[in-house]
């Protein structure tokens, strides 16, 4: 299958928030919801949109057919350290 890797744009979101579901399936414990696994994930992509998360990037992998089928997409996105809430900083 041949296709092109590019940047998204605000109109590709919905396409975009129609594949997180699929991040759920998978066996989880019985105490988190398959809808949990990605709402973190969709307030995200819905602050992107927004121009509210200048810290983040999105690529979307299109097939070359002629609808331009959305075959999946990478989030990149700069976090906070868990341990020193520094951005990116190292352990000196």
């Amino acid at each position: 299958m041949s296709f092109q890797v590019l940047d998204a744009t605000p109109h590709d979101s919905a396409e975009l928030i129609a594949l997180l579901p699929r991040l759920g399936a998978f066996p989880r414990p019985e105490h988190r919801s398959r809808d949990s696994i990605h709402q973190g994930d969709k307030r995200v992509i819905r602050r992107w949109i927004d121009g509210g998360e200048p810290d983040c990037a999105i690529v979307v992998a299109r097939g070359n057919d002629a609808d331009r089928t959305l075959l999946g997409f990478a989030l990149i996105r700069m976090q906070l350290d868990a341990f020193n809430q520094a951005p990116g900083e190292r352990d000196r």
